[in-house]
């Protein structure tokens, strides 16, 4: 067959690929590399979830590694194997799913690292229609089961296939945060969506998108926090070790913008998760409450509202969480 007749069946052959991957939606990747991973007879010793904390870098960064390869180097340098698991805006119940996922295999790993992230629990994340992962929830759902013989289809994807409807509840949702006047949902999303030019709107708007993020009242009857529950009794069931952390925040922008008063919300709203994990301790659990440990030169921007930490940062966390992990992986249960 000459070269074109080649080149014009690989392009044949990719336009049919590409509208039987449209007529039948790819199994849930993650889950499929999970799966992989321990079924085979060499599994990782360290297990690393997390959020979109772990994937992001920005461009003025010259070390271009995000915080899983970080982590996997050090581990590596070490001598211990880790695979990060991570997705943009993942939370609790989506970190049970591949949990309980897990324990359907007939190995475990020795650590499980999990982050808590403090915003995941705010009706800005919370709440987001976005960012439910229902379907992927469901198919980690039917896999455990099914005892790992069935690894579902994701027939939606994130930011397809929100109604209208969806958005306009998340829009008229009342909410209760003590730092704002604003009472419902659409109101601090029409301040985020602004584009202010004057010096005091724009400082106003920093504010406002702080207090949405963090300054919410946390209750231990939050969903996520019933989640984090259940993660913890299974993890002791299992006597996996764990190290869990809360994520740093730009507390300092926090502090600046919004005043004394967000430092006293997070620090409540940390209480309720420390006294959740306070009640699950044990030799193999470790604790670290890393929400407040960088100032605001770790992340993108000095005012940024978000996880997301610069190399420096991003480093700096992997060698807290390696340090951490190494400790535990000597500590005898």
């Amino acid at each position: 067959m000459s070269t074109f007749g080649e080149n014009t069946m690989s392009l044949i052959n990719r336009i049919i690929t590409k509208k039987l991957r449209a007529l039948v939606p790819p199994r849930y990747e993650k889950l499929v590399t999970l799966d992989k991973l321990f079924n085979g007879t060499e599994f990782p010793e360290i297990i690393l979830l997390g959020d979109s904390v772990m994937e992001r870098i920005t461009h003025e960064d010259a070390d271009a590694r995000d915080l899983g390869k970080m982590v996997t180097d050090l581990f590596r340098d070490a001598g211990r194997s880790c695979i990060p698991i991570s997705g943009s805006a993942y939370h609790m119940l989506v970190y049970d799913g591949f949990i309980r996922a897990m324990q359907t295999r007939s190995c475990f790993p020795l650590v499980i690292v999990l982050p808590v992230n403090i915003r995941s629990f705010s009706p800005q994340w919370d709440l987001q229609p976005y960012w439910q992962f229902n379907d992927e929830i469901k198919v980690l759902n039917k896999y455990c089961e099914t005892h790992g013989k069935e690894i579902g289809r994701l027939r939606r994807k994130k930011h397809e296939n929100i109604s209208l409807r969806e958005k306009r509840i998340f829009r008229d949702t009342a909410v209760n945060y003590p730092l704002s006047l604003m009472n419902r949902i659409g109101q601090f999303v029409d301040v985020i969506e602004s584009r202010p030019q004057e010096k005091a709107e724009i400082l106003k708007r920093k504010r406002e998108i702080l207090i949405f993020h963090y300054s919410y009242p946390l209750i231990p009857q939050h969903r996520k926090v019933i989640a984090l529950d259940q993660i913890l009794n299974t993890l002791y069931e299992h006597r996996i070790k764990l190290l869990i952390y809360l994520t740093p925040i730009n507390f300092r922008a926090g502090e600046r913008l919004v005043g004394p008063g967000f430092g006293s919300q997070l620090a409540e709203n940390v209480e309720v998760l420390s006294n959740l994990i306070a009640s699950h301790a044990r030799p193999g659990l470790k604790f670290a409450d890393w929400s407040c440990s960088f100032d605001s030169s770790y992340f993108f921007s000095e005012d940024l509202a978000t996880e997301h930490i610069n190399q420096n940062g991003r480093l700096e966390l992997a060698r807290m969480i390696t340090n951490e992990v190494i400790t535990l992986l000597e500590t005898k249960d």
